[in-house]
């Protein structure tokens, strides 16, 4: 399974927005409240595990992180779940239980 692959071609997967931001808080709040509106539940992530600490702490803020949405991280975010952590020396935060990572 490849995100590409999903987003360029007509098949039986639905991409609705595509969503292109550079990993500042500012981009990050607006682009999670356009996804929230938009009433998607399901939200594939592919960025490096640095920006998905920052978008992950924002959604679970905005309350995107509950019952409802589904949050399918790829393998960049995967191989380095560490990296998720707010505090590199704290546990994996209990807010991220659910997630689904492909690789």
């Amino acid at each position: 399974l490849h995100l590409q692959y999903l987003i360029n071609t007509n098949n039986k997967y639905k991409i609705h927005q595509a969503i292109y931001f550079h990993g500042n808080e500012a981009e990050i709040k607006k682009y999670l409240k356009i996804i929230k509106d938009s009433l998607q539940p399901i939200i594939v992530l592919h960025c490096s595990a640095q920006d998905a600490a920052l978008v992950l702490d924002e959604a679970h803020q905005m309350g995107m992180l509950t019952a409802g949405y589904a949050w399918i991280v790829t393998d960049a975010i995967v191989n380095r779940v560490k990296d998720l952590s707010p505090k590199k020396n704290s546990l994996f935060p209990s807010y991220l239980d659910g997630i689904l990572g492909i690789a």
